[in-house]
């Protein structure tokens, strides 16, 4: 890889982690770049753990002294996120890759439909006076833990909206409980994908590296004065740039 390929590297790295941080799918920089440099697409998914697991882990070290992280309610969905992650990191192992990208499409199908009508409703609600975690919550986090494990695109998404909608935490609160609940199911899911000897540790470990600088500053950027308008938005984009790539994808497929 030369001088040009390591930058473009580097930055895409830490594009995922600023919007990993600041919003949800970083992935959606990092899995095509991954896929573009010639990896398949299961390396490819397991590679692109790497950024995401050092851009949270960097989030939640600033979050945390910034003490704006309710641990409680990290412990509660921790645990079925990580189980359900360790699910779908083996059942990612198992498909084709026209499974795959069917997959990537209903994720991002079911993102844009969830945030125009869940998300938006949340956007200007406060945290609720008591916050609810029962079988209900269980289920709902471990389903997710089983789609960040599968691909993680869009996982932190779900994230969102299942502490704002479900749990009911506000917004930011959220935003940073979710960089937390990534940190351990993505760990999970490395643990299964090295096993499995499916990672391209030279190209992850250098994503990693710009991805910890865009999870630093995205942390600061999230916690700022205007973050709810931040977290809506930048999901906007990022999911609506997720449907195009797709649909573009779709068109040269047909044109062949």
């Amino acid at each position: 890889m030369g001088s040009g390929g390591v930058g473009l590297v580097f930055i895409a790295g830490f594009l995922c982690g600023l919007i990993t941080t600041v919003a949800s799918s970083g992935a959606a920089v990092s899995l095509p770049l991954l896929l573009a440099v010639g990896l398949d697409p299961v390396m490819a998914n397991a590679t692109n753990r790497l950024p995401i697991l050092a851009a949270s882990l960097s989030a939640v070290i600033s979050y945390h002294r910034q003490k704006a992280i309710d641990w409680q309610v990290v412990w509660k969905a921790g645990l079925p996120t990580s189980l359900g992650s360790a699910v779908g990191a083996l059942i990612s192992l198992q498909i084709s890759s026209r499974e795959f990208k069917l997959a990537i499409a209903a994720a991002v199908a079911v993102a844009l439909f969830m945030l125009f009508f869940r998300l938006r409703k949340t956007l200007d609600s406060e945290q609720k006076p008591s916050l609810v975690f029962g079988l209900r919550q269980f289920l709902v986090f471990l389903a997710i833990g089983v789609w960040i494990g599968f691909i993680v695109l869009d996982g932190a998404t779900f994230l969102l909206l299942a502490l704002t909608g479900s749990v009911g935490l506000g917004l930011v609160a959220a935003n940073s409980v979710k960089s937390a609940l990534i940190l351990p199911s993505v760990m999970v899911s490395v643990l299964v994908f090295e096993y499995q000897a499916v990672i391209d540790w030279q190209i992850g470990a250098l994503l990693s590296l710009g991805s910890v600088f865009g999870g630093y500053v995205g942390a600061r950027v999230a916690t700022s004065a205007v973050a709810k308008q931040i977290i809506f938005w930048t999901l906007v984009v990022v999911l609506i740039g997720e449907a195009a790539n797709l649909l573009w994808q779709f068109l040269s497929l047909m044109a062949r």
